[in-house]
């Protein structure tokens, strides 16, 4: 995209001056330079323009939910209400700006003039893959997330993994840095069979509102579906073993009948007929979709490895994106891919989908599969956990807040 669009004869860029381009004629002119890109052989530009595409449909399908939604807060006169989406509105407007006049400034383009724009490139990682989000948009089994939101960049499909570059800026790293402390405790693992020696403090939610909020605006879930947000540190030495981040039944073969053949090791059946307590039972309710934030940068080890990719398969065999599930210690594994390893960059996020929604049967996916590995440089971590529906922990819990982390909120 930075190589630049042509605007059609007229268009103003949104600058002031041309008059300014409407959605209709933005839409036909990027559809036409798409087309163009495809005669040239220029694929590369053509599946950008066509992400571009994509993008501006969902940002105006948003922005008129938050146009709407600000209309109805005010004639109800809850002010609060509408000043949240006041801004949320302004946010949107900003992205299609970019999508529709790359910052030309404040003199638009001379009419009748066909120039070429500087668009200026969304914020991408050039050490992963940018891929098309096309893919995720058109599917149906996970968490629907907001990918509008700036940053955001698709580095693997199926497994769907994304990276949200700048998700936290240095000085909101800080911050939280600032909560590790006389609170931190041995991480909790999910079997004794996981490796884990880091340590971890967990964050009550009236001290991460900020946080919290802006996790729900990247995930577009609400915040009684957040489990308590946690900042693990790994010291040198230090790792996380491979593990899955979805939950698995008490009553599933991992915990009561591990080493032996399984046909539903994790016991995503189970939960589809009884649910889970910690998720007021309802069927098929699991975490669906996770979040971590790196605090600061590593230069040696430490790495986020997608490992599993490509060895859980579908229903006989086949694709498990298009049959999914659940997991057969006795089923036939695909070829492993190679590893996906994530490097820790300051303020830069990481999110997946440790299985599909509900309406999808809640499966576990074990492509997933990640680990932690070996810390070198010290790391430190915020993982936010997040539920496909509202969410419970029992007073016995270990991932209960321990009290206050520091003084000042996020």
């Amino acid at each position: 995209i930075a190589r630049g669009f042509q605007y059609a004869d007229g268009a103003s860029g949104g600058g002031g001056g041309g008059g300014g381009e409407s959605d209709s004629d933005l839409k036909t002119s990027l559809m036409a330079q798409e087309q163009a890109a495809v005669e040239d052989d220029d694929f590369e530009l053509a599946a950008q323009i066509k992400d571009s595409l994509d993008r501006l449909e969902v940002l105006e399908a948003e922005l008129k939910e938050k146009e709407d939604g600000k209309k109805a807060a005010v004639k109800k006169r809850d002010y609060d209400t509408a000043g949240k989406l006041s801004k949320e509105v302004k946010r949107l407007k900003e992205e299609i700006e970019i999508i529709a006049c790359g910052g030309s400034g404040g003199g638009g383009m001379g009419q009748g003039a066909a120039e070429e724009l500087s668009v200026p490139a969304p914020m991408i990682n050039p050490s992963y893959p940018n891929l098309p989000i096309s893919s995720y948009l058109n599917d149906t089994l996970f968490c629907k997330i907001n990918t509008a939101y700036p940053g955001l960049q698709l580095v693997h499909e199926k497994p769907y993994i994304f990276i949200i570059n700048n998700f936290l800026n240095q000085a909101e790293c800080n911050k939280l840095l600032a909560k590790v402390g006389a609170n931190m405790a041995p991480s909790v693992r999910s079997t004794n069979t996981i490796v884990r020696t880091s340590t971890t403090a967990i964050a009550d939610n009236s001290e991460l509102p900020a946080f919290r909020d802006r996790v729900g605006q990247l995930t577009n879930q609400r915040q009684d579906q957040l489990q308590y947000t946690k900042i693990t540190r790994y010291e040198k030495g230090q790792m996380f073993g491979e593990h899955l981040d979805a939950s698995a039944h008490n009553d599933s073969d991992v915990f009561n009948n591990r080493g032996k053949p399984s046909q539903d090791y994790y016991g995503d059946r189970i939960i589809a007929e009884k649910g889970m307590w910690t998720t007021y039972n309802k069927p098929c309710v699991n975490r669906f979709c996770t979040l971590f934030v790196y605090l600061n940068t590593c230069e040696r080890g430490g790495a986020t490895s997608f490992t599993w990719m490509g060895k859980h398969l579908g229903e006989s065999g086949g694709d498990w994106y298009q049959n999914p599930v659940s997991y057969s210690t006795t089923a036939k594994k695909g070829s492993a891919e190679p590893k996906l390893a994530v490097r820790p960059e300051m303020g830069m996020a990481v999110m997946h989908f440790p299985c599909t929604a509900p309406h999808a049967g809640g499966y576990v996916d074990f492509n997933t599969t990640h680990q932690g590995e070996e810390a070198i440089d010290e790391k430190y971590i915020v993982q936010q956990f997040i539920y496909s529906d509202r969410y419970q922990l029992s007073s016995t819990s270990k991932d209960h807040p321990k009290g206050r982390l520091s003084a000042e909120n996020f």
